[in-house]
């Protein structure tokens, strides 16, 4: 596996939105032209080598692009996560967790994500204020949620593979503080509450969860 890249020793954490710069979260934010590129503080390794490539690929052929992310496993090889849902049936779990590392061939929508590598666009990554949602306890859940309330998508890419064992923070206060913020418990959603707080936003983009049921056709009347 290829390593992370290091952060030049000349870091500045008053500069998120350009070069490379360490939050207070643990955090790395880096941007490249386009695409800024967040690095988890327990991330370990990524691979294959041209995985900058691949996710600013993904990530600039997806229609309404937000996010795209790697999939993420653990040291022992298996699935971390593919994609991290909170406003969910399930409550707040990972895509896939648990499962063997060649589980998943194709990308998957999500609503969140929660550890590893993610590639940006730096525009929606502005437009969102990203450079204060990851300095946040929750911050990749943060910026995700921000991402989907503008409208934009978040994507799992099972092409590109972070070793990471991180997770969300659990304590009461980042849990408080969250839905003080959004209206909900990201680990355990009303989705009642969610539905009415944000009609008409991305936050309810998974129309096999939230779409209306079209009538038939002879009960239409």
């Amino acid at each position: 596996m290829t390593p992370p890249d290091s952060p030049p020793a000349s870091s500045s954490r008053a500069e998120v939105p350009t070069g490379v710069a360490a939050c207070a979260t643990g955090w790395r934010v880096e941007r490249s032209g386009a695409t800024v590129f967040l690095f988890s503080p327990t991330l370990r390794a990524v691979e294959p080598a041209n995985w900058r490539s691949i996710l600013v690929d993904a990530l600039r052929a997806m229609p309404r692009s937000g996010a795209v992310v790697a999939k993420r496993v653990r040291a022992d090889g298996a699935v971390a996560s593919m994609g991290t849902f909170v406003v969910h049936p399930k409550g707040h779990h990972e895509l896939g967790a648990g499962g063997p590392a060649e589980a998943f061939r194709f990308p998957e929508e999500c609503d969140a994500f929660s550890g590893g590598v993610a590639a940006i666009d730096a525009e929606a990554f502005a437009s969102i204020d990203g450079a204060s949602a990851i300095n946040l306890p929750l911050g990749p859940l943060e910026l995700s949620m921000r991402l989907r309330a503008a409208d934009l998508r978040v994507v799992a890419l099972p092409a590109v593979v972070a070793t990471d064992d991180g997770e969300l923070a659990t304590d009461g206060p980042s849990r408080v503080a969250f839905c003080e913020r959004w209206g909900f418990d990201w680990r355990a959603a009303d989705l009642a509450a969610v539905r009415r707080r944000h009609a008409g936003t991305g936050l309810l983009w998974n129309v096999r969860l939230h779409g209306s049921t079209l009538p038939y056709e002879k009960y239409a009347r």
